[in-house]
């Protein structure tokens, strides 16, 4: 599993960088931190939540800073969260972010007052993080959303302007981590609910065309996900989440690309393949064509092929009915 590294100093676990944490985890991202819920200056969680969403932490069979150098090789993405308490914590951003800079892994934020000038401070052999792109993250806005989505049961998307302005924050993070992993990450619970939720809202009908998919979104997941490997694992987890929102009345053949629909994967060109699974996708209807935009692999893809705009703009009018017809 493709995991994000949250790095970060220790004062900043519980006030700070916590809140962020959960706003990963509730979008279906996996995430390594140091102490979850056990040991010195933990993060607070119980072991039910742990177990519930993978988190990965420390492994009580190695020394820390093995740990760190294992979770670090392995993650595909580390999230560096700058702040006045990491200053003080200088090992950690000379082993940690160092490492991340260097290996074309680091995604940045700020999480507190921290100056963006400040940024210079940070400099460690040939990693100068001054010119890191590093939006500043309101975690108590992020604590205030998770609280709302919890009381209220309702998407990030319902969230007041204010607190979606947060959340988006934390997406368009997500999205720099999905272009510097090398490999896609694998479908959670927490994407089938999340995905299963917007997939809901979209209709069935009226069928598509190809001429209302964007060359360029078709581009990017031929690109993407070229290898039978990754074709076939794009097309489980979207069998996988429109199952979680299958529409009363329909078959299974209505709505499923189904394997003998498609020529064998590997057979022909990556992009012919996929222009035939987005033309299948399409007379299945929307529903379906929406559903290999949102899956993780699929978002992985159009990101790193700089196509998520479009794919975006495409999901959100295929939930109105009306639109493109």
């Amino acid at each position: 599993m493709s995991f994000i590294f949250v790095s970060h100093a220790s004062e900043d676990k519980r006030l700070r960088v916590r809140a962020l944490v959960e706003t990963l985890i509730a979008e279906g991202e996996h995430v390594w931190i140091d102490r979850p819920g056990a040991g010195d200056n933990n993060f607070g969680f119980d072991q039910a939540y742990i177990d519930a969403h993978g988190i990965d932490h420390l492994n009580s069979g190695q020394s820390w800073s093995q740990s760190i150098a294992s979770a670090l090789n392995h993650a595909g993405a580390v999230l560096g969260c700058f702040s006045q308490a990491l200053a003080k914590e200088k090992s950690v951003w000379e082993q940690e972010l160092y490492f991340a800079a260097v290996s074309n892994k680091l995604v940045a934020c700020i999480i507190d007052d921290l100056p963006f000038d400040d940024l210079a401070q940070y400099k460690a052999g040939i990693a100068d993080f001054a010119a890191t792109q590093a939006p500043r993250i309101d975690c108590a806005a992020l604590r205030a959303a998770l609280d709302w989505r919890a009381h209220t049961g309702q998407p990030a998307e319902a969230l007041p302007s204010a607190l979606r302005e947060e959340w988006e924050k934390v997406r368009n993070l997500i999205a720099d981590a999905n272009k510097r992993r090398t490999e896609p990450r694998s479908l959670s619970a927490a994407d089938i609910r999340r995905c299963a939720a917007r997939l809901a809202r979209v209709p069935v009908g009226p069928i598509l065309t190809l001429q209302h998919i964007p060359e360029q979104v078709i581009v990017a997941m031929a690109r993407g996900l070229g290898t039978p490997e990754r074709a076939a694992a794009a097309l489980t987890q979207t069998q996988s989440i429109l199952a979680a929102a299958f529409p009363e009345g329909y078959e299974p053949r209505q709505i499923y690309i189904e394997a003998h629909e498609l020529p064998m994967i590997g057979a022909i060109p990556s992009h012919a393949f996929w222009t035939q699974v987005f033309g299948k996708a399409g007379l299945k209807g929307r529903r379906t064509v929406v559903a290999l935009l949102i899956t993780p692999i699929g978002q992985w893809a159009l990101q790193r092929g700089e196509a998520q705009v479009e794919a975006e703009r495409l999901a959100a009018a295929l939930e109105m009915r009306n639109a493109l017809t």
